[in-house]
């Protein structure tokens, strides 16, 4: 069981650091969730929240309608390589925690954390030091139909003052 689910964290220090990027994520979800013109609306706002938060290689995932399995659909920074290898099982990982809990999941670390696994995107690649995953559930009303997710350097300071 993932110990960084946002609402099974301990602590306030979490939800505070993490409060600006979490509304923007969650804002930038309900779009996707009720977005007409996918493709472009969504590039746009994945490279805004890499510019301007600091939220790097982000990416859309949607469920399959064969599988239920998540792949991604949308994505800013990430090579196609690695979009072929962000795919994940329901459940799997924490990205398929966040669909089939519908909950928001803050990991710190990702190299403490051992239900990160690192498919789509190698640790070798990711910058030396402290790098952090954000992931929120994407609903189309009632319905999770996805997850959008993003890598953060801890320290890295942000564009935009909250």
């Amino acid at each position: 069981m993932c110990s960084k689910i946002l609402s099974e964290a301990s602590g306030p220090e979490i939800v505070s650091n993490y409060s600006v990027d979490i509304t923007v994520l969650h804002e930038a979800a309900r779009c996707v969730g009720r977005a007409t013109d996918s493709r472009e609306s969504v590039n746009k706002m994945l490279r805004l929240m890499s510019e301007m938060l600091g939220l790097n290689r982000g990416r859309v995932l949607l469920k399959e309608d064969t599988t239920g399995g998540l792949v991604i659909k949308y994505s800013y920074g990430l090579t196609e390589a690695q979009v072929a290898r962000g795919r994940y099982e329901p459940g799997e990982g924490i990205t398929g925690r966040v669909m089939d809990t519908g909950q928001v999941a803050v990991i710190q670390n990702v190299d403490e954390e051992h239900n990160f696994l690192f498919k789509a995107v190698d640790r070798e690649i990711l910058p030396d030091g402290v790098v952090s995953y954000l992931a929120v559930p994407i609903f189309n009303d009632q319905d999770c139909i996805g997850v959008l997710a993003a890598h953060r350097l801890r320290m890295r300071p942000r564009s935009i003052q909250s």
